[in-house]
Formats: structure tokens, sequence, C-alpha cells
């Protein structure tokens, strides 16, 4: 069966930019932290070893994956496995932080197979998304036609200002967030809103896992709580509006698939048992409705801040 590559999805901010590269073979623990400029300790997993701010908790890997590494993992992943569910989820963020909105122009960074965009084009939204995946944007023109553009952030060229701008399980893949900021604040109106969607490191689930949480994965290079997520974004010119727990009404079927790369596998291998035992077709159709050790934050630029908006 062909395997949809979507690695590239996360390419699309210039991931394998060197330029882009916080310090890639930091040596010194002691680095300061990227947001508050605090010290850091050093957080040491099975897979890898990370920097923790002893202020804000801002968790970033001390010693960054090269471009060869992370290009095989991401060329594992499998659209099959990860996209199923994917409407719900981005149907739940519409009805909740985008309805209200009164219509306008979006632009999805990574946008994928165009799920989030085929909603909001739906709802009458003008809509335009980027993405670095050939097959993914192949599949996007299908529905959404010129719209789709198979271009990385940098090499995006143009004169439109947008009125929202998603990131959806982005901003933790990329070298360097204060550059992709700069530049989603480019494209952004005066007015203009951010929808973020990213793991959190102070979520319970997260806490209770500790060194082997899910989340705490090679192609993972920054790790964004509740509260320093806030001040990422002020640093870089944003206002966080709202920010909450994200809540992702999934099937059985796609937490087994996440779990089979959890590290205790005693783990995976009860989720697989029920797995066989329910079947492919009752697996999908079994949602579980969970919080998912991320946060959901709307932000919008600083100079519109006097600006009341739905949710406030």
């Amino acid at each position: 069966m062909n395997r949809i590559r979507i690695y590239s999805q996360f390419r699309i901010l210039n991931l394998h930019n060197p330029n882009n590269l916080h310090n890639p073979n930091m040596k010194n623990s002691k680095m300061k932290c990227p947001i508050c400029k605090g010290k850091s300790k050093e957080k040491r997993l099975k897979q890898f070893v990370l920097l923790k701010c002893t202020s804000c908790g801002l968790e970033w890997q001390k010693k960054m994956p090269t471009d060869s590494e992370l290009d095989s993992i991401y060329s594992e992943y499998s659209q099959s496995k990860f996209d199923y569910d994917r409407y719900d989820f981005f149907n739940a963020v519409y009805k909740k932080y985008i309805s209200k909105l009164k219509k306008a122009s979006v632009l999805d960074l990574g946008c994928g197979l165009g799920h989030f965009l085929d909603i909001l084009k739906g709802k009458g939204w003008d809509i335009e998304g980027i993405d670095m995946s050939k097959s993914s944007v192949k599949i996007a023109k299908k529905k959404l036609g010129n719209k789709i553009h198979l271009k990385s952030i940098e090499s995006f060229k143009t004169s439109k200002k947008y009125d929202l701008i998603l990131m959806i399980d982005i901003i933790e893949h990329v070298r360097n967030p204060d550059h992709i900021m700069q530049k989603v604040k480019d494209l952004l109106k005066k007015d203009g809103l951010l929808i973020i969607n990213t793991p959190n490191t102070s979520a319970i689930l997260a806490k209770i896992s500790g060194k082997t949480w899910f989340q705490y994965k090679r192609e993972h290079l920054y790790y964004f709580n509740s509260s320093n997520i806030k001040q990422f974004l002020s640093k870089n010119g944003f206002k966080t509006i709202k920010c909450d727990p994200t809540i992702r009404n999934i099937s059985f079927y796609l937490v087994r698939n996440y779990l089979i790369y959890y590290p205790k596998k005693v783990i995976p291998k009860i989720a697989d048992f029920f797995y066989k035992i329910f079947g492919e077709k009752l697996s999908k159709k079994i949602k579980i409705k969970i919080p998912a050790s991320e946060i959901i934050v709307i932000a919008k630029r600083i100079e519109n801040i006097k600006k009341k908006m739905v949710w406030e």
C-alpha cells in the first residue's frame, strides 16, 4: 500500500534551514532560555537530553537532531495512521473558536490534505494553504484547487495579509520559533488572529507520565506549557486571548495507533489486544473524549489589543 508521507508539512516552516538552528551542537547545559533568558538544567530522557528553564519551564533539546535524522523520522509517518478523526478535531476547533468570527481570509501553515481548509471553505471563508508535501498538496488541490501551494513559508511570497493564520501541531517542530513567529506576524493583518495547537508540559498526563510522556519525541524540538507559551507570544508581538487544554474526541483506533510508539511496551500490547477484539471497523466507531496533553492558543497582534474579541 502506498504510504503518504506527511513529514514535509513540518518542513513548511523551513525546519531544515541551518540558519534557523537555535544552537544544535550546544554543549553548555547552563544555556539561557530562549524565552526568558533564565538558567537551564538538564533533563535526561531515554532517547535524548532536554534542557529545561528553571524559571519559565520551557524545554528544548540539548542537541538538535540533524536534517537526515528528521528526514528518517518523518518518512515513517503514515497519513493512514494519523489522519483518521482529524475532521472531528477541526470541526470542534471551528465551532468553539472560529464560528463566531466574521468570515474572512485564512492561511493554514502546514495544511496537509486540506481538511481544516475544506471545512472553512464550506463555511464561506476565503482559504489558502501551504505545504511542502507533494503528495498531500496533490490531494488537497483536488478538493481546493489553486488555493493550495507547494511552498515553504520562506518561499511563499504574497502581498496579501490574512485575518486568521492556523498553526496546528507545527511550532514544536521548528528550529527557531522566534524567526517563524516574525514571519507569521508579517502575514497577519493588524487585527489578525493566530491559532496554535502544541503539546503542553503542564498537562496532567504529562506530569503523571514524567520522562515517558508520549509527546517526548525526537522530532519535537521545543516543549511549551500554558504559561510560557504566553510569554513566547508576547515576546514576538502577540497577546494571548485564550489558552485552553485541547480536548479531542478520538476513536479507539487512533488511540491504539498513537500507543504503538509509547515507550512502555505493555501499554501498546494491551491496546493492541482490545483492537484485535474490536476490529478496525468498530475501533473507528468507539469514541473517547480525552484531554490530549496539548494546548490550543488564540492570539492577536499586539497592535490591536484594545479591540475586544468574542471570547473575552
